[in-house]
């Protein structure tokens, strides 16, 4: 079962992806160069607003992978977040790669398949939206995504986006794509350490009507952890111990079809597979399995007025299983859970690239869970429970008629109604009617505007954004008699603001901003005393505040790229020892550097530097609390002929070794050599 803890979140390392010209900045076709560019950005809002420098675009521009496209001057202060398929190869896991990101928080419970789960700008985890080729990603038996099942091979490209940021619906969202093949096709196979073996291969018709895609990734890892005997404050027991039936696979395919004008179809399905280790115990036998199979059907037309239609859903199995009780879970041996849920949205859209543009759509969903488990008694210990919703969501993008200003905002109203069965037995359903039913509501907004005077190199924004979030199933009503039901918990708000610019120009492109945000009623999981019993409730409330710098400059002579982020955050906490502390594992500062040198006879070399400063293991903020920070060296090699692209990655070179658990992935050297072939059926889309 994924391990989620109340103490907070772990803030790793950020890393600076390699800042390479012809992926920065555009310089090369998009299909001799592996990499699929798109002006379009997908997402759960029927109609996405986007800056409105990027609307009214001809169709062949916007054809994911299908068209040359030129650089916009001022582009990368306007687009979100993105991790390419190149930035995704030099990283293990999809943790790993977030990590190097400003603004992004990753606690780490694992190294491949390992408990993954992301932050941003000290959000709680719970309220960034997880979105996987246009479909809403929703864990079973957590409210955060575990996003250590995604094998970044099986990947085409992930975007982060801020609640103000352009582009988004005014929520933190994290955006993943499923690796296409439009045009393409290829194959990729990797070794790594501690186990690590991956493979994958697409193919794409030379007509751009279908892509398919499929991938497998598998790992032992029997990575080194410090343990302290479960010991804390006595350091001499400590001793070294490398973790069994910890292995993970992942595998699946994943699908898209363009057979008709304006629409476009998708279908994913995949499975992992992932040993339950633990430090306590010599040779645990629990075991997770998960199978997935999700869909999505939209349509896609870049008329000035449209009638977007979009539908999509998704099936969830999976099942735990440790029949001698590996982990010490005895009240639950053995249980299975089942999700199935459904959306449909359909809109009226006018985007002709002036201010009249605006969209209004009308949306329902509807969610089913059901989750079974047996202990040595065979008792029913949760329940089953269905959520409808429905709602509308509206938004408006327009520009000066010049270009050189304007703005967007967007708004989304959702009622939502549950239905809840529980049995009289069982932990988790003492004290609670069993027949429960409740109503809740949900939104998000956002607004913003930006200023960029014609032909300029440079940009500059400030925006707002407000999003209230209901407490999903597991956090109101529990999982396997050790969570106890929470179904008063109140639903998550925050509200968040920022101001930024940025500068972009042909070999060198910089971007700023300043934010602060306050979460109010922050849903915890939170240990019932010295039990391993426990309930959601909401916790105290917190401000938080930062600065982001991300830098890169490419010559002839190679590229240099620096990130620096600095955040503080502050808890509105009733206990005096706890008001106006810092978070748990909160550091307020990171920086990283990094540099490749020029291309020669096909041959770049990298290297990387990345260092986070000390934080604390609890909000009482005490010198035994204390954190140290860490420095990490990093380096690799790559090299590129026509289609074929060889790399050589390693990290933490210095073979540094970390105290906590969190940190398990990161205790020691690592290395990851990966082979792929990418080459272009087709150079541009028929017409």
């Amino acid at each position: 079962m994924p391990l989620v803890y109340g103490r907070g979140m772990v803030k790793t390392l950020l890393y600076m992806a390699v800042c390479v010209p012809v992926l920065a900045f555009g310089q090369m076709d998009s299909v001799q160069s592996g990499q699929e560019v798109s002006t379009r950005t997908d997402s759960t809002v029927l109609v996405v607003p986007v800056d409105s420098a990027q609307v009214a675009k001809p169709r062949e521009a916007v054809l994911e992978g299908r068209e040359v496209i030129g650089r916009r001057r001022g582009a990368s202060a306007t687009e979100p977040l993105t991790l390419s398929r190149e930035e995704l190869a030099r990283s293990a896991t999809l943790a790993d790669a977030l990590a190097r990101l400003p603004g992004v928080e990753v606690r780490r419970m694992g190294g491949i398949g390992g408990y993954a789960e992301v932050a941003l700008r000290h959000s709680p985890s719970q309220q960034v939206r997880v979105v996987v080729d246009g479909v809403a990603w929703k864990d079973q038996g957590s409210s955060s995504v575990d996003l250590g099942q995604f094998p970044t091979d099986g990947l085409e490209k992930v975007q982060v986006l801020q609640g103000a940021a352009a582009g988004s619906s005014g929520v933190p969202e994290l955006r993943i794509q499923t690796r296409s093949a439009w045009l393409k096709r290829g194959a990729s196979v990797g070794v790594g350490s501690f186990g690590e073996r991956s493979l994958s291969g697409w193919w794409g018709d030379r007509d751009g009507i279908w892509s398919g895609s499929a991938w497998v990734q598998t790992s032992r890892n029997d990575w080194p952890v410090k343990w302290d005997r479960g010991t804390i404050y006595n350091t001499k027991d400590d001793t070294i111990v490398s973790l069994a039936n910890n292995d993970f696979t992942g595998y699946g395919v994943g699908g898209a079809w363009r057979g008709l004008p304006d629409w476009k179809s998708t279908l994913r399905i995949e499975r992992t597979e992932k040993g339950g280790a633990g430090l306590y115990v010599a040779r645990p036998t629990a075991r997770w399995n998960e199978n997935r199979i999700q869909w999505r059907l939209e349509s896609e037309s870049e008329d000035v007025w449209s009638f977007p239609v979009s539908m999509g859903g998704r099936w969830t199995n999976s099942d735990w299983r440790d029949s001698g009780s590996g982990l010490d879970y005895r009240s639950n041996r053995q249980a299975d859970e089942t999700g199935l849920s459904g959306e449909v949205r359909w809109g009226a859209k006018r985007q002709a690239g002036d201010w009249a543009d605006g969209w209004l759509a009308v949306l329902g969903r509807g969610e089913l869970d059901s989750w079974t488990t047996t202990t040595p008694q065979e008792i029913r210990l949760t329940p089953d429970a269905s959520r409808l919703g429905g709602g509308v969501s509206t938004g408006w993008t327009g520009k000066s008629d010049s270009g050189s200003w304007g703005s967007e905002a967007v708004v989304r109203m959702e009622w939502l109604f549950d239905r809840a069965n529980f049995t009289e037995n069982g932990m988790a359903a003492k004290g609670v009617i069993p027949d429960s039913s409740a109503q809740h509501a949900e939104f998000d907004a956002k607004v913003r505007i930006w200023l960029q005077p014609s032909r300029a190199a440079w940009k500059v924004w400030m925006g707002s954004a407000s999003s209230r979030r209901v407490p999903d199933f597991y956090e109101l009503y529990g999982d396997n008699g050790l969570t106890f039901a929470s179904p008063k918990l109140r639903s998550e708000q925050n509200l968040s603001a920022e101001w930024g610019a940025g500068w972009d120009s042909r070999s060198a492109s910089a971007k700023t901003s300043i934010w602060i945000a306050r979460y109010e009623d922050p849903i915890r999981r939170k240990m019932i005393g010295a039990s391993m019993a426990s309930r959601f409730e909401n916790d105290s409330g917190y401000l938080a505040a930062g600065w982001e710098f991300d830098a890169k400059i490419c010559t002839d002579w190679g590229s240099v790229g620096g990130r620096i982020d600095l955040s503080r955050t502050w808890l509105e906490s009733e206990y005096a020892a706890v008001a106006g502390n810092e978070m748990d594992r909160s550091p307020k500062w990171k920086w990283s550097v990094s540099a490749d040198t020029p291309r020669w006879r096909g041959l770049v070399l990298q290297a990387g530097l990345d260092a986070i400063g000390p934080s604390w293991a609890s909000p009482l903020n005490r010198p035994d609390d204390r954190l140290s920070g860490r420095m990490l060296w990093n380096a690799g090699l790559v090299w590129t002929k026509g289609p074929v692209r060889a790399s050589l990655q390693s990290s933490n070179l210095t073979d540094r070794r970390f105290e906590e658990f969190e940190n398990a992935p990161l205790s020691g050297r690592s290395w990851r050599a990966q082979l792929q072939c990418d080459f272009a059926t087709h150079t541009k889309e028929p017409i």
